[in-house]
């Protein structure tokens, strides 16, 4: 198709929308507010907090390679270098640094796994 490119530059921009939205409410307190004054305060609070941001941090990293290598895709023409988080993780471990990356966002989606656990848990009723 001769606007492929086109719409999977679109997609691609679509995604780093959705990693910057998740990095920014990681680092701002947004997610607080879904959360009731009990796991907010406390030992508690910082648990949650650090859960919460290194989470969505993580997620938005996840997402950012996503995005990247939808964008890079559409630039070569190239189907093959497309994918999700999965080729990403093969194309990252052959890098310098790659393992460390690998295991920073893998336990950063641990993290933001956890605090939607303690998120059910602390749900602020409304």
């Amino acid at each position: 198709m001769p606007a492929g490119p086109v719409l999977v530059v679109l997609a691609g921009a679509v995604v780093l929308a959705i990693a910057v939205a998740s990095a920014h409410r990681g680092l701002s307190d947004r997610w607080r507010k879904d959360i009731d004054a009990e796991g907010r305060t406390g030992e508690v609070g910082r648990a949650v907090e650090v859960l919460a941001r290194a989470g969505y941090l993580s997620r938005g990293l996840a997402f950012g390679v996503i995005a990247l290598l939808l964008v890079r895709a559409a630039l070569e023409h190239d189907p093959s270098e497309s994918g999700g988080l999965d080729q990403a993780i093969v194309r990252f471990r052959d890098e310098p640094l790659g393992p460390w990356l690998i295991v920073v966002v893998a336990a950063g989606l641990g993290c933001f796994g956890a605090y939607h656990l303690v998120r059910a848990w602390y749900l602020r009723a409304e």
